[in-house]
């Protein structure tokens, strides 16, 4: 009966030892280990996209000096005498006196085409047709963006990627150009002549940035209407981004933003209106997260074995003290706690006046 209680005794003892354990020490370090952990992975990956986003922004020193160097090219060709020449004579000129001015134009379009090779056509039209060309790229005009151009009186315009099936472009993978489009106006009288036009391929653009996709990630321009310019996903040109979610987080001059397993980074080319974009999978940018995870998950473990080692070694101490004290309480009482046979001995060896148990 006796050896019973003393079992109950351990047993609630220790029962109440583990739940003080676990109380106070276990489950506020494992709370303590998911707070931090938790916001310091959060740190962790804000810093990972505001990374992502610096080297990302790296692409626009090459797509900001293509822009400014065909919008130099576009005010070289309109201000050139020979074209202001072939402007005004195009309706009103003879025929030999067109094909003169015609040919007065040819080395100076000649001379940008070959120095740029990222050009594949130059044109000067007016609504009558086309003055003078150079270029395989032959196609009608977009009645939509010369309403445009005659708007902007002067300024650029970019157009999205648009397709072009002419013959002699029909070898090509990738028909699809962009464009910039401007007025050829009177440099005296300020009145337009005509239009340039511009044209590059698209994966001339692309080539400017593609090599910062990696693992997976997409990365295209899009313009003011939302319409792609250039991307690495070809199937996405001649289309148009509608999806709300961008529209709406796409404010300042630049940023980063998440929508459900990915995230953006953009940045604004305000002088042609684009928005570089650039899409990325969480996890990619989670890895430095992950080790955040797997050290939280070794400290956890740590302290779940720390604390079942120590409530052993505990249970022990406990186990040993309830049996000492049964002893000093049969001992007071003078009852035989050990073996009847051996009990006198026994009992002599404890109950030694003035000595501790």
């Amino acid at each position: 009966m006796r050896t019973q209680l003393q079992k109950i005794a351990s047993n609630s003892i220790g029962r109440r030892f583990t739940a003080s354990l676990t109380l106070i020490v276990v489950i506020p370090m494992l709370a303590v280990f998911l707070i931090v952990g938790f916001f310091f992975g959060q740190q962790l990956f804000r810093k990972a996209c505001q990374e992502n986003l610096e080297v990302f922004k790296q692409t626009s020193f090459g797509l900001t000096a293509f822009v400014d160097d065909l919008e130099f090219v576009s005010t070289s060709i309109l201000s050139d005498n020979a074209v202001q020449t072939l402007a005004k004579q195009y309706k009103n000129s003879d025929t030999g006196a067109l094909a003169q001015s015609k040919y007065a134009v040819t080395p100076t379009i000649q001379s940008i085409m070959k120095s740029r090779p990222s050009i594949a056509a130059i044109s000067i039209f007016d609504d009558s047709g086309i003055c003078v060309q150079f270029g395989d790229l032959v196609a009608s005009e977009n009645q939509a963006n010369l309403d445009a151009v005659k708007q902007r009186k002067g300024r650029c315009l970019w157009t999205a990627a648009e397709r072009y099936d002419a013959p002699l472009l029909q070898r090509q993978e990738n028909p699809y150009y962009v464009s910039l489009l401007r007025a050829v106006n009177d440099m005296h009288g300020m009145e337009r002549l005509a239009i340039e036009r511009i044209s590059t391929p698209e994966s001339s653009i692309c080539e400017l940035y593609s090599g910062f996709a990696d693992n997976g990630s997409l990365i295209c321009i899009i313009n003011e209407a939302h319409e792609i310019v250039s991307s690495t996903d070809k199937s996405m040109l001649g289309a148009v981004l509608d999806e709300l979610a961008i529209s709406s987080n796409v404010g300042a001059a630049d940023g980063y933003f998440t929508v459900n397993e990915w995230v953006y980074s953009y940045y604004r080319i305000p002088s042609v209106g684009w928005t570089v974009l650039k899409r990325d999978a969480k996890s990619t940018l989670w890895s430095g997260f992950r080790n955040v995870i797997f050290l939280l998950i070794v400290c956890m473990t740590l302290t779940v074995i720390f604390g079942v080692v120590f409530k052993r070694q505990q249970d022990q101490r406990i186990k040993g003290r309830v049996r000492l004290l049964e002893i000093r309480k049969c001992c007071r009482n003078g009852n035989d706690p050990g073996n009847r046979r051996d009990g006198n001995r026994f009992r002599t060896q404890i109950c030694v006046p003035g000595r501790e148990l």
